[in-house]
């Protein structure tokens, strides 16, 4: 890994909490830089599992946002698991949020990176003596990185995989955009062929920038290595697979691989849930109007039956 991953200390400073409970601001600081997130303990002596939050794709945040979306799933999936006594560590990406590395380019990040990062939350947690148990709850990419964080990692006690991708990414990023655009596959295959075998691509159309430019190919290609059910099969601790069935961005097809790759996971299925734990229909237009709907909240049905399985790993 690269130098700007040796931990030089780690900061935890108090901010008041928009809950009854503690929060604080924590921050490991690094080579160049500094991880950041909110850690919340919550207000029971009851449990004493903290569940370590990965956001999915893109520069997302602690709570689920990038620059241009606010959703705030992920803080209202928060917001949800401590009402119910279980703490939790909610943290930004590298590179998202208040999360930085002095003269880093887009270029330099890989999916490795974000893993490592993961390990490093996970040694964090560890280091506090706070906690009976460490889960680790990824959301739709973060759920590849929980995976891989996770195996041959003792400190771990189980993986949630919460809307995440049964297939390598390229076989998804083939899916969503031929979906949508069977016309697009001429040119975009031998692209992502390319990027498959660990070759880059120096040009390619200014319509496909969005998802392979130049800049962005280093991360795909150190992506791309890693097979979903493949790295779940490695697991030896207690896994959840949670799917909603009007996901249209990862599928029931993504969970079922998932499952059948790793059978002793429990696979929970949330009726109506889409992408971002909400509510929604499968026409994908109306679906979409509710990741930007801040007074939707996430579906009654996820919480109970994420806490049930968080409970049945506490000792």
């Amino acid at each position: 890994m690269k130098s700007m991953l040796s931990t030089l200390f780690i900061c935890v400073i108090t901010m008041s909490s928009t809950l009854a409970q503690k929060s604080d601001t924590v921050s490991i600081q690094l080579l160049g830089g500094q991880l950041e997130g909110t850690m919340t303990i919550a207000d029971t002596t009851k449990l004493t599992t903290v569940a370590y939050i990965i956001p999915g794709s893109g520069s997302n945040d602690r709570n689920g946002n990038s620059e241009n979306m606010i959703i705030n799933e992920l803080l209202m999936l928060s917001d949800s698991l401590i009402s119910k006594g279980v703490s939790t560590l909610r943290v930004d990406k590298r590179m998202s949020g208040n999360s930085f590395f002095e003269n880093v380019t887009e270029e330099e990040v890989t999916f490795d990176d974000f893993v490592a990062d993961a390990r490093l939350w996970v040694d964090f947690l560890e280091e506090q003596k706070r906690f009976s148990e460490i889960i680790i709850l990824g959301h739709s990419q973060g759920s590849l990185v929980a995976i891989l964080a996770a195996q041959d990692n003792d400190k771990v006690d189980a993986v949630v995989n919460l809307a995440g991708a049964g297939r390598p990414i390229d076989e998804g990023i083939r899916e969503q955009v031929y979906n949508r655009l069977p016309i697009a596959q001429k040119q975009l295959d031998p692209i992502l062929d390319k990027l498959v075998k660990g070759e880059r691509v120096d040009t390619v159309p200014i319509y496909f920038n969005q998802i392979v430019r130049p800049s962005v190919q280093p991360f795909l290609i150190s992506y791309m290595k890693y097979n979903p059910m493949e790295e779940i099969a490695k697991l030896n601790i207690p896994v959840a697979i949670v799917q909603g069935t009007t996901d249209f961005q990862v599928t029931m097809e993504d969970a079922e691989k998932l499952h059948t790759a790793y059978p002793k996971a429990e696979l929970i299925i949330i009726e109506g849930m889409n992408h971002v734990f909400k509510e929604a229909p499968m026409d994908r237009a109306e679906n979409m109007k509710t990741y930007l709907d801040l007074e939707i909240p996430i579906i009654d049905g996820l919480i109970d039956p994420l806490v049930e399985f968080i409970r049945s790993v506490s000792k």
